[in-house]
């Protein structure tokens, strides 16, 4: 793995982005997606200019460790809307696949568990359409439960097999070995993929909201659409 040291940089010199991008000509965009680690590839151009601009030398912008993960979610996307109307635990799994200076990947398996979910009680105003520039807030709303923030348990598979047993105990010491920002760089990827099932929930809720909602056929009437943030935590269970 690969990441862009810039965000730790920055702070230590008390820099923001705005300034930086003002002395250097850099855009924001582009020093934003190298701070969050978002960034697929930099130019030599920009990492040329950065390095002088605070006075380092590239091996100080980037930090390395010989190690890949990739990782698939399955089934969550098809059981939350059950298990969230039962009110029960959303189990998932993951599958992982760790690839080290080895040719051959390896491949775990960890189990999901969302076991904490707030439900936000969503209002949602009526948008009347007073002519094709100008809408107008109504009084009328109707309210609607979405996910806001969810907590996620992550842990190994508890077979007493001994074969799942030598693997547990093979990825635990693959994780401990993992550095704290690359390990919240791989956190905050698989957040972002939990929270896109997550999103797509609330966006059929309010859908089935909308069609189920009654209007007049001689008004132009719609929902404010504005769906709730989420946010996700990670919690690691064998770590």
């Amino acid at each position: 793995m690969l990441r862009c040291n810039l965000a730790i940089l920055l702070s230590e010199r008390n820099l923001k982005i705005t300034k930086v991008a003002k002395d250097t000509g850099i855009s924001r965009t582009t020093l934003t997606s190298l701070s969050s680690n978002s960034s697929k590839g930099i130019q030599l151009d920009t990492m040329n200019t950065l390095c002088h601009y605070l006075s380092i030398t590239p091996d100080k912008l980037f930090s390395f460790i010989p190690l890949d993960i990739d990782f698939e979610v399955s089934y969550l996307n098809d059981c939350l809307v059950d298990d969230i109307e039962k009110n029960i635990d959303i189990l998932f799994d993951i599958t992982l696949k760790i690839h080290t200076n080895s040719l051959k990947p390896i491949i775990f398996d960890l189990n999901g568990n969302i076991f904490f979910y707030k439900t936000i009680t969503h209002r949602k105003y009526i948008l009347r359409t007073i002519d094709k520039n100008v809408s107008k807030i109504d009084n009328n709303y109707t309210e609607i439960s979405m996910i806001g923030d969810i907590e996620i348990l992550l842990d190994l598979p508890s077979f007493s097999d001994e074969e799942i047993t030598i693997k547990n105990n093979e990825i635990k010491e693959i994780f401990k070995k993992i550095p704290t920002p690359f390990l919240n760089d791989f956190s905050r990827k698989l957040e972002n993929e939990i929270i896109i099932n997550f999103e797509n929930y609330n966006e059929r809720i309010l859908n089935k909201a909308n069609n189920n909602y009654n209007f007049d056929n001689n008004s132009n009437y719609d929902f404010d659409d504005d769906l709730p943030k989420i946010n996700c935590k990670i919690i690691y269970g064998f770590l």
